[in-house]
């Protein structure tokens, strides 16, 4: 038998209640495997989703089949205590999941001048225009 090919999936989302099980049951039944998850942080919305102005803030990483990412949808859209989620599929190098280090200072290749060129006198100013009149 061929076996399908895993993908790496984030899934970020927002809930009514601090019970995080309620997607990692989801990601479960579906045959998913999580990676790594993080803890729920309660969270001000910007504006009230289904009459709620508070939710909890997670996201996870998960692992399996791009087939039961759409069964996976279904149940989200269709269970109350999720608000809103969003999922995202990962390309992930040799540093999987740690934080990016910063990147480094990159050098102007032209010499640039940020300070405006000097102001001219009355006098320098006229100079110059009599010249140009010749």
């Amino acid at each position: 038998m061929e076996e399908i090919e895993k993908r790496k999936y984030e899934i970020a989302f927002i809930l009514k209640t601090e019970e995080a099980t309620v997607i990692s049951r989801f990601l479960e039944e579906r045959g998913f495997t999580i990676l790594t998850e993080n803890h729920l942080e309660k969270v001000q919305l910007a504006y009230p989703i289904k009459k709620e102005n508070y939710a909890y803030f997670g996201y996870l990483h998960f692992e399996g089949e791009p087939a039961a990412i759409k069964n996976l949808k279904a149940d989200l859209k269709l269970n109350p205590e999720v608000l809103r989620y969003l999922i995202i599929a990962r390309l992930f190098g040799k540093k999987d999941f740690k934080k990016s280090e910063p990147a480094e200072s990159v050098e102007p290749k032209g010499k640039l001048s940020l300070s405006p060129e000097p102001v001219l006198t009355n006098e320098a100013l006229e100079k110059k225009i009599e010249e140009i009149l010749k």
